[in-house]
Formats: structure tokens, sequence, C-alpha cells
């Protein structure tokens, strides 16, 4: 339909006869959240190249407060205690986690949380999702609308 095309700033329009399509630059439209003060729900578990869900009863998720505290709700073990932000890498120091014995996909779960939790993981955060690697094992989780 030999639209005209017209880039203002962050912004792409395409302007045909019967229709406009108009593209906003995704760090604008989506800008990239703050690490603390929101419940990141993790779904999805990164082990190398391969990338895992599971269908839980339960949405395990983690929580980094301002005052350099967090909490972690692993799905069937809760954990929470101190952390320091190190320019995009984390170090977590557990205070106190509970003992219950979890079975199937939520030891699973509960057991790849814990492994990056525990070792010092690098985050990196895209618009409303937050990934975290230890090494080639991760993370992914979304902020929560809570």
């Amino acid at each position: 339909s030999s639209p005209t095309v017209e880039h203002d700033g962050d912004m792409l329009r395409f302007t045909g006869s019967d229709a406009t399509l108009v593209f906003i630059d995704e760090e604008v439209a989506v800008p990239d959240l703050m690490l603390t003060s929101l419940t990141w729900e993790i779904d999805s578990y990164i082990d190398g190249d391969a990338v895992s869900a599971y269908n839980l009863n339960v949405m395990p998720n983690v929580y980094f407060a301002s005052d350099g505290t967090f909490t972690a709700n692993m799905g069937c073990n809760g954990a929470g205690g101190s952390y320091s932000d190190d320019g995009g890498t984390l170090t977590l120091t557990f205070e106190m986690m509970t003992e219950a014995m979890c079975e199937g996909d939520l030891n699973t779960v509960e057991s790849h949380i814990f492994n990056v939790l525990n070792n010092t993981p690098t985050y990196e955060i895209d618009g409303e999702r937050l990934t975290l690697m230890a090494g080639e094992r991760g993370i992914s989780a979304y902020a929560s609308a809570e």
C-alpha cells in the first residue's frame, strides 16, 4: 500500500491507507525493573543449554528486600537470610531454612534453586524478567503482580 514511514526517537510508525502500525523501543515500553522490593516467581530452570519448567501446585519465588535481606519459597521449603549485591553478583547468606522432606518434582526444583542461590549467582534483569546464573545452572523468574 506504499505506507509512509516516520521515525521519531523511540517510535517507528508505518501509515498506510487503511491502517497504521506503531512500534516503540522495548526498553521504553517495558523498562527493566529493579531487583529489590518485588516478588520474583520462578518458572524456568536452566541447566547448560536446556531450560525446564515444572507443573507445580506452588510457584517457587524469591524476594530481595532493599534492606539486604531475602526470602525464598522453594516450593517445599522456605529460606531467608541476607544478601549483598556486588555489581550484578549476589552473595547470599542463608540464616534460616525449613527442613521438610520434599519428593518428586518439588525436590528437584528445590535442589536446583538452592544450588543457584548458594553459589554466588550473577543476575540480569530484562524488562520484567530476572535470570540468576551460577555457572551452567540458573533460574529465571518474572515479576509477580502482587
